[in-house]
């Protein structure tokens, strides 16, 4: 009896982890690309291993250029105030596939699954929430009032802020290299993340726990 249930459980994992799989998709070598607008969004999730190349201009939209099969494979769908950016298939291989985004104001940005975010341009804020997670990477310039950075789950990435208040909490080997101006900034590391940080703060708060690496040699603070 218990046997069976064990094999019963068993294949509905297997099922279960089967059905989540995506298709496999190779580039046609065909490059062709597409611009289009976008409604309306105040945050943004990028997702499935792609790269996004990000500007703010004032206007809402994105300019793919990819292998011609890819172009619709890649995805930006806008729910409830959310631009989600992701492929419907696993992309194995391409000879062309550049992601540039634009917007006019946000405050949120996600990162999932090996994606990866790049600024071109330093980006402005009132309040912004990053939150990055399952190994993907972000190399951002950005300026806002308040700054919120949740980094998980062997996240890496380069950020250089310039801010009225910045919190910080970092866990499960994520990576962070900063360079941070601001008023009051708040570090929470834990489980093994590791963050190199330089700049100047007025009042800088540390709370660290477990064996987390913090190089803070070129971090100048008037209060800590």
């Amino acid at each position: 009896m218990k046997k069976a249930m064990f094999l019963w459980l068993g294949l509905m994992v297997a099922m279960i982890s089967c059905a989540q799989q995506k298709p496999k998709v190779k580039g046609n070598k065909l490059v062709s690309e597409i611009f289009n607008t976008l409604e309306d969004f105040n945050s943004i999730e990028i997702s499935d291993n792609l790269v996004v190349h990000i500007m703010q201009t004032g206007n809402n939209g994105y300019h793919l250029k990819a292998d011609g099969n890819l172009i619709d494979v890649v995805k930006f769908n806008v729910m409830d105030g959310v631009l989600k950016i992701y492929s419907t298939h696993h992309i194995t291989s391409f000879k062309e596939l550049e992601i540039t985004l634009t917007f006019d104001e946000i405050d949120a940005i996600t990162l999932f699954n090996d994606s990866k975010l790049v600024s071109k341009k330093r980006l402005e804020f009132k309040r912004w929430d990053l939150k990055a997670m399952d190994e993907a990477t972000y190399d951002i310039e950005a300026s806002a009032r308040m700054a919120n950075l949740n980094l998980h789950s062997s996240s890496e990435g380069k950020l250089r802020l310039n801010c009225d208040i910045v919190e910080v909490f970092m866990d499960q080997n994520a990576f962070l290299k900063g360079n941070i101006q601001a008023d009051n900034i708040t570090l929470r590391i834990r489980d093994r993340a590791d963050i190199e940080i330089g700049g100047e703060v007025v009042k800088l708060k540390l709370d660290i726990t477990g064996t987390s690496d913090v190089r803070a040699r070129k971090l100048k603070s008037v209060y800590a």
